[in-house]
């Protein structure tokens, strides 16, 4: 279904509008600095507005539905032993790996400290039996569609020892990560990964390969009144696609909100059809660059792949939940920061979501040439970059973690079933990694040195994902 054509708004009425939505969320901003009753208990860590959003909107109370899920591939074997070991010495001292949360208390839901009996160890664990790529889909599907328990710390890894790529007749290690949306979206889990990583190339630190010096006085454009006008304008239009953004009729690609009693949506993750693999994607990006004006990223590749994937599921299962339309719409999470998104400022919390931003874009389900598929994709992000989309949903997202539940909720309703999949835009690394094992000479033989990271995927499965709904 196409989108929507929006009515350009007059100048006047797109101000007054901006005003009185800044003017409002200024208000808010002050409701979400007020602490709840508990506030006082010292164990107690409050959400960001944005993650209280991301919980607070579910019937069942069950477990949040919104989970990031990481597969990362070692190129050779590695000791389940010193992986853990310094896994938990990276993720597990402090902080939201080591605390639970709590939302069944009547007030906010909020952060607090893990049981005193609650070990790391509970929630990792390792699989020595071989397993192949096509195994690795379907635990990775088992994961999206199995319960956290809410007792504990909610994020999983399971360590697969013996991992044989679909490409390889050598077998290597690999593991799959599951956590809680609002410990980190994807963005932020990469960024955490990538500054404890070690480069392959020694000669170079995290710092040379990821941080980019910005000459900002260089870019500032000279601010007119026609500027000001467009900038108002953009937030009206992004405002306005927001909130009246037609939903995405039933298909077969999309599962249904009620999956008879239960509430939220659960389903299977469905995979490329293909291992992930960095290099073939860049030098696919570089083969579609040829002759554009724009190149092709690896972005664009990626969720080409995807789409191109909707397309064959839907043949794959006629009449199934519904008419394919020609287009699907995807929801976007963009990442708000500005600077090296791979360098933390000193003042910025290293876990969270307040930076979190969401976009919604369309493309064709209909089977046409990847070459064709590629290019609507590739348009319509060109079109989304530099747009207030994401800017515009952080704020409503967090307008809306600040509302009574009674409230929100039908609010959320609205807005939460309009797309069909959620697409994390995750930058990988652009240089050679080992895993920072490395750094530590006592764990050197449990992790060799030319253990390299082969690939890192993050995405954002359940609540919007694709694939067979299960119970």
């Amino acid at each position: 279904m196409p989108m929507i054509e929006l009515p350009q708004p007059t100048f006047s009425s797109a101000v007054v509008c901006v005003i009185v939505g800044i003017f409002t969320l200024k208000l808010v901003s002050v409701f979400l600095k007020r602490k709840g009753a508990s506030a006082s208990k010292s164990s107690r860590d409050d959400l960001d507005a944005l993650s209280r959003c991301l919980v607070l909107f579910e019937d069942d109370k069950e477990e949040a539905v919104l989970f990031v899920h990481a597969a990362e591939i070692f190129q050779e074997k590695v000791a389940f032993a010193g992986f853990a070991e310094q896994f938990i010495r990276i993720y597990c001292g402090k902080g939201r790996f080591a605390q639970r949360l709590v939302q069944d208390d009547g007030d906010r839901p909020y952060w607090t400290q893990a049981a005193d009996d609650w070990k790391p160890m509970d929630n990792i664990s390792c699989i020595d039996e071989d397993i192949t790529h096509e195994g690795l889909e379907k635990m990775l599907g088992d994961m999206c569609s199995t319960p956290l328990p809410t007792d504990k710390p909610l994020w999983r890894v399971v360590f697969l020892q013996n991992y044989k790529p679909r490409d390889s007749d050598v077998i290597t290690s690999a593991f799959v990560w599951k956590y809680h949306h609002t410990i980190a979206d994807g963005f932020t889990a990469m960024r955490h990964v990538v500054s404890h990583c070690t480069p392959v190339d020694e000669t170079k630190t995290i710092e040379e390969l990821f941080s980019t010096s910005r000459d900002v006085s260089a870019r500032r454009e000279k601010v007119s009144l026609s500027s000001i006008g467009t900038l108002i304008s953009k937030f009206s239009n992004a405002v306005l696609k927001l909130v009246f953004l037609p939903k995405d009729p039933p298909n077969p690609c999309k599962p249904n909100y009620h999956l008879e009693k239960r509430s939220r949506r659960v389903c299977s993750f469905a995979g490329l059809g293909e291992e992930f693999s960095v290099k073939e994607i860049k030098k696919l990006a570089r083969q579609a660059s040829v002759g554009q004006s724009k190149k092709t990223t690896v972005n664009d590749i990626l969720i080409t792949a995807v789409f191109r994937t909707l397309a064959k599921y839907c043949e794959e299962n006629p009449g199934k939940g519904g008419q394919t339309p020609e287009k699907l719409t995807a929801g976007m999470w963009v990442a708000l920061n500005s600077g090296s998104p791979f360098e933390f400022a000193p003042t910025e919390s290293k876990w969270g979501n307040e930076k979190l931003g969401v976009c919604y874009l369309n493309a064709p389900v209909k089977t046409i040439p990847a070459e064709e598929q590629l290019g609507a994709v590739h348009r319509g992000i060109r079109e989304l970059i530099g747009s207030p989309e994401p800017y515009v949903a952080n704020r409503v997202l967090s307008f809306f973690g600040a509302l009574p539940h009674c409230i929100a909720k039908p609010w959320w309703d609205m807005t939460a079933d309009k797309v069909t999949i959620s697409l994390s835009n995750v930058p990988g690394p652009q240089a050679a990694l080992r895993w920072p094992v490395n750094r530590h000479e006592d764990l050197k033989e449990q992790i060799p040195r030319t253990g390299l990271i082969r690939d890192l995927l993050f995405f954002v499965p359940p609540v919007l994902d694709v694939g067979n709904a299960v119970l």
